[in-house]
């Protein structure tokens, strides 16, 4: 039983490992795009289409950063990011409102999380098999 656990412990972890993240900048007109896994691995290559009112104003790849950079006069964007086989992000943003937050900062706070919501995780884990010993030895 603990053999299945921890395996499904590294199966929900590799999962997320594949979750792709979108993290816009807005300066003088000028966006700037960066995309990247849970694991904070860039997303290389990726397809990214910027749309204004369902009409396409960019599309192009990622660099080797996993970002991507362009002026836009238009107030309010639908940014997609398709990293293939099923990995995608597509958030819309008014340009007006994206916070003035540094990258580094994110990510750091980010990798923050991941280690506490695993933390987390086991412990949910510990405490259900915990209770189920209970349920069973009292049955």
């Amino acid at each position: 039983m603990f053999k299945l656990v921890l395996l499904g412990f590294f199966l929900t972890t590799a999962l997320l490992a594949h979750k792709v993240n979108l993290f816009v900048t807005h300066e003088n007109n000028n966006v700037e795009i960066y995309s990247y896994f849970a694991s904070g691995d860039a997303c290389k290559g990726c397809k990214v289409t910027v749309k204004n009112d369902n009409k396409i104003v960019a599309e192009d790849r990622l660099n080797e950063e996993g970002k991507y950079q362009f002026i836009s006069s238009y107030p309010t964007l639908n940014i997609t990011v398709d990293a293939s086989s099923g990995h995608l992000i597509s958030k819309d943003i008014l340009l007006e409102t994206v916070p003035k937050e540094k990258l580094e900062e994110v990510l750091k706070e980010e990798k923050q999380n991941q280690y506490l919501n695993m933390g987390l995780s086991l412990v949910l884990i510990v405490l259900f098999f915990y209770g189920l010993k209970r349920v069973r030895k009292n049955a």
